[in-house]
């Protein structure tokens, strides 16, 4: 597998804040800080590839069919969703007024559409499918990793067995490397933040340098690659895609 630019920047702070982690210990003997930490990692390096799969089983479809069910049956919804992406737009915004969702979030589901060779309905609640997915294996991979750690580590957490006075036993330093690591995580969220907020601003202003970028070195017209860099990336755009800038003049 090639990595990408970004693919390599992300690993290398991963690494280098892991490796801090060890080197540093644990001394902080807190385990609901520990297994929170070591759950928000798992569940966001595993439960978010664990949406994606689920998405590709017909379970996806089935919830799908149940939503769109659920919605209006006016032209609005049942009509034909469209291959041309402006009046595909077009259409998830009339039926997310429908729903009186307002302007300034409709984009958070306009760009995550998942299935478009059906109706309006079924498209849009492809993307309520996304979300439901996403945020379920998130929180159940959290939940889980949290419990699991939390209980079979209390009866051992505070009597010395695991840490000696520096925190740098062999399992302080493990501790040590997942904190290092989720505090690589949230640093390369914030640094992506940042980026793509930029991104957003300069296309506003005509300006498709740093998208292009974006798009070549995570290869985003390829919906099959998947890497590292992508998971950080598609993370941070469904959070600032969906903020409706003013368009210029």
């Amino acid at each position: 597998m090639q990595f990408s630019i970004i693919d390599l920047i992300i690993i290398i702070i991963l690494v280098l804040l892991t490796v801090f982690g060890i080197i540093r210990g644990f001394p902080k003997k807190r385990l609901i800080s520990f297994a929170l930490s070591l759950g928000f990692s798992v569940a966001y390096l595993g439960g978010i590839p664990l949406s994606r799969a689920l998405m590709n089983t017909d379970m996806n479809i089935q919830i799908l069919k149940a939503l769109s069910s659920t919605f209006p049956t006016t032209s609005t919804f049942t009509d034909a969703f469209s291959n041309d992406p402006s009046v595909a737009t077009h259409q998830i915004e009339m039926a997310l007024a429908e729903f009186k969702i307002p302007t300034f979030f409709q984009g958070f589901f306009v760009n995550r559409i998942t299935f478009a060779s059906s109706t309006v309905g079924d498209a849009l609640a492809s993307a309520f499918t996304f979300y439901i997915f996403t945020v379920a294996s998130f929180l159940i991979v959290l939940i889980a990793v949290f419990c699991l750690v939390y209980f079979l580590l209390r009866p051992l957490w505070g009597d010395g067995r695991l840490f000696d006075e520096n925190g740098k036993s062999a399992f302080g330093r493990v501790c040590g490397a997942i904190m290092g690591l989720t505090k690589g995580i949230g640093s390369v969220l914030t640094l992506l933040i940042i980026a793509v907020l930029v991104e957003q601003l300069m296309l506003k202003f005509g300006n498709s340098a740093f998208h292009d970028f974006f798009v070549s070195d995570l290869r985003l017209d390829d919906p099959s690659y998947f890497s590292i860099g992508r998971i950080f990336y598609n993370t941070i755009s469904s959070l600032l895609n969906w903020i409706s800038l003013p368009s210029l003049p």
